[in-house]
């Protein structure tokens, strides 16, 4: 690894930085857990977004149930009730496909 050395003023606000705080410019002590936390806030974050995207898509064109399931999905890792939505969700869909797959064949 390459030491670079401030030069001029800098070299002082380093050392300054350093007496009153106890670490050198440029350090970051993040903890992993910390990292976690971070990593969950955004995920919890862009679950609600794509949850709400997907409701207004419902009102709007787009593929609303889609983007929903998407974000529930997302939710499900941290909330249980997002994963027994989910689970809901997937049971009405089987359901309904059963239901469409059984008529389609008994018509033809």
């Amino acid at each position: 690894m390459v030491e670079v050395k401030p030069r001029g003023h800098s070299h002082n606000l380093s050392k300054l930085v350093d007496e009153v705080w106890g670490w050198g410019i440029g350090e970051v002590a993040v903890s992993l857990e910390t990292v976690q936390q971070i990593r969950r806030f955004f995920k919890i974050l862009g679950g609600f977004t794509l949850l709400l995207v997907g409701v207004v898509m419902l009102i709007t064109p787009g593929p609303g149930w889609l983007v929903i399931i998407g974000g529930l999905a997302m939710l499900a890792a941290e909330f249980v009730w997002a994963r027994r939505l989910l689970d809901r969700l997937k049971s009405q869909g089987e359901r309904l496909r059963h239901s469409v797959t059984s008529s389609w064949t008994s018509k033809a």
